[in-house]
This record gives structure tokens, sequence and C-alpha cells, in this order.
């Protein structure tokens, strides 16, 4: 089955191609891609132990990624959300190379990622339960509606707009958006 979809891909792929693709940088960018969404899916639980380390709450972590905690906390369980936030908007602000299988990794992964949290925090709610990630906020269905908005936002931005014009700024008191234009 797995031998099936990797030709499949490749007969999709390299028609679109118009320089060879040889196995070493398919080895190399399949890497850096994989890298890229661990390195987003570790950041986003990062996000949850560093709140939980300034708030003195004892993480415990299990082997599927879910995790528990001794005390209840709504800003620990949104931190992992805050921490896919914070890294797509540091990506697409700053000058680093955007164009490159590592960074569309991650923000593929923070893209991804938060709509399959929203969608596996409905399919629980279904069964009268919450997501893990969603435990202990309140306000669930807002914070699905902000994290999808934020993940819609960043594919656009990725997608239909290379040069990434458009920024969010976020401090304690107010939320920014704003348009780079050049004239």
């Amino acid at each position: 089955m797995k031998k099936t979809a990797i030709f499949t891909f490749l007969l999709m792929v390299l028609p679109l191609t118009n320089t060879p693709i040889y196995a070493g940088e398919i080895a190399k960018e399949g890497s850096l891609l994989i890298l890229g969404i661990t390195s987003g899916f570790a950041f986003h639980e990062l996000g949850h132990q560093a709140v939980a380390e300034v708030k003195g709450i004892d993480m415990k972590w299990k082997l599927n990624g879910n995790w528990d905690s001794d005390r209840k906390d709504q800003v620990v369980s949104l931190a992992g959300f805050g921490a896919q936030i914070l890294s797509t908007e540091v990506m697409l602000n700053t000058n680093i190379n955007k164009k490159n299988s590592y960074v569309f990794g991650w923000l593929a992964y923070n893209v991804i990622g938060a709509i399959q949290y929203t969608i596996a925090n409905e399919i629980a709610r279904t069964r009268g339960q919450k997501h893990n990630d969603f435990q202990n906020i309140k306000t669930d269905r807002f914070v699905e509606a902000v994290i999808v908005s934020h993940a819609l936002f960043t594919a656009y931005r990725v997608y239909k707009n290379k040069d990434y014009p458009v920024w969010i700024g976020v401090s304690r008191d107010k939320v920014i958006v704003g348009l780079k234009k050049v004239f």
C-alpha cells in the first residue's frame, strides 16, 4: 500500500517539474518537510509545558502526545494554540527564507493542526466530551473559531501572496492587523 501511494505521488508530481528531480533531493526535501512538521508539533506541546512551568503546574505527559496536570488551567490549555500562532507570525513576519521545506512543514502543521484539533473537539462533543487541548477552555467554540480563522488566514498568505504582505501584531491589550504596501 505504501509503495503504491509513493509511486502514485511521484507520477503526479514529477511531470509538474521542469528540471529533473534526483533521489537525493527528494530525500533531503522530504526530511526537511517531516522535520518542520515535527518541530511544529513539538513547539505546540512546548507552549503547554512552558506556561505550566511558569504557573507552577506539574505536567504529566502520555505517549500519545496528550497530557494531564495536577490542576486544571485554561491558560495552559490555550498555550499550545498560542505557540502555533506565535511561531506562524514569527515565520511570516521576519526575513527568514520562506521558500524551503522545513518552514513549509512547520506552517503546514500549524494550519492543518488547528483544523484537526477543532474537528477532534467537535467529534468529542458529539459524545459529550472535549478533546484534550480543549478540556479546560470555557469558551471552546470561540477558540475553535479563532484558531481555524488564523489557520485559513495563514494558508491564504502562504498560498496566494508569496510576499506575505498582511501581518498581525498582538500585545497585552490589543490586536493589530496591518497591510504592508509599497507605493
